[in-house]
């Protein structure tokens, strides 16, 4: 029987060799005259290439210059590193370990992209919190230039602190643009005119010149910790002045601007929702402000709260699952607590992040926000799905909007809503 399946074998191998053979010559041909083709088409396929490539480069540059509000180099800048400071932090560090510890695991929208950060830059860091390792935490916390703990929300970190440091004249002059750009926005400093009056004389005034500028319109004095070495920005009296800090003492202003406008208690209650590094909760302080939430997700959380104590004292915040004990503590809150809470707030507020929450998420809070505030100030871009305005339509004739655009960077909005009962 072997011997009888072996010939059949042979003989339909033989048989099928003339096959075999003309097809490999029929692969062989065209591929040949595929490589013919590809020959002919090389010098077409390069100068495709690199007239994509050029676009691509024109397209950056072009995008980068839409960015800057006046030219960086007529700009009067000294740019710095920050050294950090140290601290006897072990108790607050145990403190936000075991708030973040008891965090419920998953606060990540489906679809969200902060979904896609955690797993990709904030597993590892995750995992060392949830261990208890106040040692290895402490070292994360304090020092976020080392790791990408602040991915997503700021720019100290492991993926861009090189490139911050080889371009600190640009860094620090982007700083200074959003700074003057400030003092604008709040009326401290004219609006130039290209088409007639003074031109470009903002940019050349020094930097405490413009800080004390901005202090007297704010009526109040106004600082940049330097807590984390790394950062970098235009130094200053105060401090080094850093992108995100300038953005967050802008809506410290308008904070305090609305609630004035549009509440008569004593001490507004204000809440911010995605509140970033928790900067503005701090301006909001140094400007009057001082029953203030944040709800954020644990990894942002646990840095709010290290930022926060770290700048004013571990009493000035109290943690999840921790009772305040009067209005002048920060209040940090996981986002189901939020929804779940009665609390009443005068204004909640939203910057840089409503737009990229996960699929259902944003219609979840707007609704929340409507129920407990009367306000909702937002400032955000529009190139996800789901606008601010597309997001009412739920809310029917029931709220005022109005629409303008963001003072302090391109392509973003501010909106204030005014919810009606």
């Amino acid at each position: 029987m072997r011997l009888a399946r072996d010939l059949n074998y042979f003989s339909v191998t033989m048989a099928a060799l003339p096959i075999r053979a003309a097809a490999t010559r029929t692969v062989t041909s065209v591929k040949a005259k595929i490589r013919k083709m590809v020959l002919a088409l090389a010098p077409q396929l390069q100068r495709i290439v690199a007239e994509r490539d050029q676009l691509l480069a024109a397209s950056v540059a072009e995008r980068s210059d839409w960015t800057k509000h006046r030219p960086f180099v007529t700009l009067n800048v000294e740019p710095a590193i920050g050294a950090g400071t140290s601290a006897d932090d072990k108790r607050i560090v145990e403190r936000l370990l075991q708030a973040y510890r008891q965090a419920p695991a998953d606060q990540y929208g489906a679809g969200s992209m902060w979904r896609d950060f955690f797993d990709t830059h904030h597993k590892s860091i995750h995992e060392t919190f949830m261990s208890g390792d106040v040692n290895a935490a402490r070292g994360i916390l304090s020092n976020p230039a080392a790791s990408n703990l602040f991915y997503g929300f700021d720019e100290l970190g492991a993926a861009f602190v090189s490139k911050y440091h080889n371009e600190r004249l640009a860094v620090a002059s982007g700083c200074k643009d959003n700074l003057l750009r400030l003092a604008e926005a709040i009326g401290a400093y004219r609006i130039e005119c290209s088409e007639h009056g003074p031109w470009l004389a903002n940019a050349r005034t020094p930097t405490d010149e413009v800080l004390q500028a901005i202090e007297s319109a704010l009526g109040a004095q106004v600082s940049f910790p330097d807590i984390y070495a790394g950062a970098v920005g235009d130094r200053s009296s105060r401090g080094i002045v850093t992108y995100r800090a300038v953005q967050a003492l802008y809506l410290a202003f308008r904070v305090r601007q609305v609630v004035q406008s549009g509440s008569e208690a004593s001490v507004p209650a204000v809440c911010e929702i995605g509140a970033g590094l928790g900067r503005t909760a701090l301006y909001a302080s140094q400007l009057g402000i001082r029953n203030y939430t944040l709800v954020d997700v644990p990894m942002t959380l646990i840095s709010q709260g290290y930022f926060l104590m770290r700048c004013l004292g571990e009493d000035a915040v109290v943690l999840p699952g921790e009772t305040r004990r009067g209005p002048g503590q920060i209040r940090l809150m996981h986002p189901g607590d939020f929804f779940v809470s009665t609390q009443r707030f005068d204004l909640v507020a939203n910057v840089d992040s409503l737009t990229e929450m996960g699929e259902g998420l944003p219609a979840r809070y707007l609704k929340k926000i409507a129920e407990v505030s009367p306000a909702f100030l937002s400032i955000n871009h529009e190139c996800n799905p789901g606008r601010l305005s597309e997001l009412l339509g739920s809310f029917g004739g029931h709220h005022a909007l109005s629409r303008y655009p963001y003072w302090m960077r391109h392509g973003y909005v501010e909106e204030l809503v005014r919810f009606r009962s």
